[in-house]
């Protein structure tokens, strides 16, 4: 009983879980910097209450947030997506974050409160962004059975990044100005940007289209013997085979010249489709398919 307490404890100790702490502080810690901190800063320079009522407003983009994210999702950022899509996207963001807070910061709310509520809606815009890219980078970061963790030492950052934003703040206001408090918050956004920095950007696994038995059951298979290999005369990395199928002759083309030379392929057994629909592969016709296994480095023929 106790090993398997450990074996699902022991998923809390990888280096990940960090990550995710650190970008769970990165998304939780602006939202209260447009929203109840942000009230009380505006009621002690004398805003009025309409006005304060009015900043509400900057908070849309949170609720409007599914209408940008699919371009987030699929268009990589220039400069940015050296660092992979999702974590250039968030260092993006992050930046923006960090430069709207510290505009907020160097702006009187009493004598240009519209200013104000336009360096409010941009930390709104950008944290909602930010949002969107974090969601997508911690989904892609587990397997599913880690999902569930993932998302605890998440919200435990989060949490986290709302009492910086939240008590720390207004116990910083109470022996700071309000200019100073905001500063050390733009600051916040460090920690977002040094976990992306320090991270990795997520493999996203491709979804791969399930064959039913049926389908398989309409392939038919033959070993041959490879009698004749010459390179393709228009392509690198395709081979032009002739197998032997017995009592038949194929001609196939393969992309197999990246591990196989054509001398090391005559004579050799393999495992052939041999009712797939003929098809031209760089003006040369391939009659089937020579069954190969790979694991990502090396790739080796089916034998029987």
């Amino acid at each position: 009983m106790f090993g398997n307490w450990r074996k699902a404890l022991s998923v809390y100790f990888d280096r990940r879980m960090l990550v995710m702490v650190l970008l769970g502080f990165s998304s939780g810690f602006p939202l209260l910097l447009v929203f109840g901190t942000l009230n009380l800063w505006l009621k002690d320079f004398g805003v009025p209450l309409a006005m304060i009522g009015l900043f509400s407003l900057v908070k849309a983009p949170y609720s409007l947030k599914w209408v940008w994210s699919p371009v987030i999702d699929r268009v990589k950022l220039p400069l940015f997506s050296r660092l992979g899509r999702r974590r250039g996207w968030a260092l993006f963001t992050q930046l923006w974050l960090m430069l709207a807070i510290w505009g907020m910061a160097v702006t009187n709310p009493a004598q240009t409160p519209m200013l104000m509520a336009g360096w409010a809606f941009v930390v709104t815009l950008a944290s909602a962004s930010q949002d969107i890219v974090l969601d997508a980078y911690r989904i892609e970061s587990f397997s599913n059975r880690e999902q569930g963790a993932g998302v605890a030492v998440f919200v435990l950052g989060y949490r986290v990044g709302s009492i910086f934003s939240g008590a720390i703040a207004l116990y910083l206001a109470a022996v700071m100005s309000w200019e100073d408090v905001y500063k050390i918050m733009a600051a916040g956004a460090v920690v977002g940007m040094a976990a992306i920095l320090c991270s990795k950007e997520p493999k996203k696994e491709e979804k791969v289209e399930e064959v039913t038995i049926d389908d398989f059951a309409k392939l038919q298979f033959k070993v041959g013997t490879i009698v004749k290999c010459e390179p393709h005369p228009k392509a690198d990395r395709l081979l032009v085979e002739q197998v032997d199928l017995g009592g038949e002759v194929r001609q196939i083309v393969s992309g197999i010249a990246k591990h196989y030379k054509p001398e090391e392929l005559i004579g050799k057994q393999v495992v052939v489709v041999t009712n797939l629909k003929p098809v031209k592969l760089r003006g040369v016709e391939s009659y089937g398919m020579i069954l190969c296994a790979t694991d990502d480095k090396d790739l080796s023929f089916v034998t029987v």
